[in-house]
């Protein structure tokens, strides 16, 4: 982590890093720049919502935050739902077929 980043954190009294309310509007400025979103834990948000929710995302480490292109997301996201969906077809043969009498 560079040094310029480590003035925005601040130790909370669980000695977390969480980041301050101005490290988050520099995230957002950061994203709004790349024309990206922000993913935050498991969920993503746009720069407006980060600006928006400032104290929301106070409770974050700066570790969490990460600035991403959503577009290059979702054909990822589409293989792997393919992939889940073949898996999901297979077993259900398999358990028709030992119904059925087919397998033992």
């Amino acid at each position: 982590m560079s040094v310029t980043l480590l003035k925005y954190l601040v130790i909370s009294r669980f000695d977390k890093i969480t980041v301050k309310e101005t490290t988050v509007k520099k995230i957002a400025q950061d994203a709004r720049l790349a024309k990206s979103w922000i993913f935050v834990g498991t969920q993503w948000y746009t720069p407006g919502e980060l600006e928006s929710n400032l104290r929301f995302f106070m409770k974050y480490s700066f570790e969490e935050f990460r600035i991403k292109d959503p577009r290059l997301v979702i054909p990822k996201g589409r293989a792997r739902i393919w992939e889940i969906q073949k898996l999901q077809l297979e077993f259900e043969k398999k358990v028709n077929d030992f119904y059925a009498g087919r397998l033992k």
